[in-house]
């Protein structure tokens, strides 16, 4: 039997199932604010080919190390246009280098994201591996002033900015956003358009030290808890035209990119 075949109802079944799959990492978590129809999001136009870029860029200095990140505005939001990069104990560099925080920015495990020592504020206070946290919204967490850690249906209304659309298979995919946000440049064998200046890159992730998928995918964290084990992460992958939001283990080291509040 045709390998695509079987794969989309494996797929469909997880989604019967109100499960998430994604690299062997299995919850039955479900999303604790129903997905946003991206029908109802306004689309906007790309801003940025090859040869101009018209984006509305601007600038952010985090007060506590005083580092200054890109930022973009699509549609009604401000995302940082660069992953975050604050040392924190538990974050790291793609293997153990500091060279590779520069540009990628800093792996975090989910409770590091969420300040669940409630060092900055108390939303997501005890918000790690094993915990059930029931997050106070707007969640700052590691953000710096005046950002927050987006939840699961703002980075869904970035996807249907840049013409994302529901997927009637896959519960949690996007088709068609992947691509326009991710970088030019840097993936293995893919060129993404940056048509919004979004700038995705290929970070791979951290799990338990072992430093996965460089050049292959890149996972940002939100805010939405799962459950006790899981939260919702954004997926991009190489040859993959679309996005997905996927449940996976808190205790992972992601990237994270935070929204302006």
């Amino acid at each position: 039997m045709n390998k695509g075949f079987l794969f989309a109802i494996a797929s469909a079944f997880c989604v019967m199932l109100l499960t998430a799959c994604s690299d062997g990492y299995e919850s039955t978590g479900i999303p604790i604010e129903p997905p946003l129809d991206l029908s109802l999001v306004n689309f906007v136009e790309p801003c940025k080919t090859d040869s101009t870029d018209t984006c509305e860029y601007g600038t952010l200095t985090d007060s506590r190390d005083g580092q200054t990140y890109k930022t973009v505005k699509i549609g009604d939001q401000w995302w940082m246009a660069e992953n975050l990069n604050l040392e924190t104990p538990n974050s790291s560099c793609w293997g153990n280098n500091p060279e590779k925080c520069e540009v990628y920015g800093r792996f975090y495990t989910w409770s590091a994201v969420m300040d669940s020592a409630a060092v900055w504020s108390g939303a997501g206070l005890n918000c790690g591996y094993g915990h059930v946290c029931s997050p106070v919204y707007p969640v700052y967490g590691l953000c710096p002033a005046g950002w927050r850690v987006p939840t699961y249906n703002e980075w869904r209304t970035l996807f249907g900015a840049v013409g994302g659309v529901q997927n009637a298979i896959y519960l949690y995919h996007t088709d068609n956003a992947g691509k326009k946000l991710m970088s030019s440049g840097n993936w293995l064998y893919f060129k993404g358009t940056d048509s919004y200046g979004f700038n995705v890159i290929p970070t791979g992730y951290n799990d338990s030290e072992a430093y996965l998928n460089e050049y292959r995918a890149t996972f940002f964290w939100t805010s939405s808890e799962a459950n006790l084990y899981d939260a919702h992460v954004v997926e991009l992958r190489e040859l993959i035209d679309d996005v997905k939001i996927v449940i996976w283990k808190k205790d992972m080291g992601l990237s994270v990119r935070c929204i302006k509040d």
